[in-house]
């Protein structure tokens, strides 16, 4: 999804995005996975304010464009 691919289509998410994303997902991965015993609060924290930023990056993208794509 970060990779542009002239001329079919553009990068939808900017790698930035993605990143953020990626963690999110290791992180649901881990609480499936391993259970809630396993978490620290201080990780939890971290991943809170990432939900923040990642929503920001994702509506951001999706709807103008990755960082290079135009805006329509």
């Amino acid at each position: 999804m970060t990779l542009d691919i002239p001329p079919s289509r553009p990068a939808v998410l900017d790698r930035s995005t993605a990143d953020r994303l990626a963690r999110l997902l290791g992180f649901r991965h881990v609480t499936r996975n391993l259970y809630a015993w396993t978490l620290r609060r201080e990780d939890m924290d971290a991943l809170l304010s990432e939900i923040s930023e990642a929503h920001r990056g994702l509506e951001r993208d999706l709807l103008w464009g990755s960082a290079g794509g135009a805006r329509t």
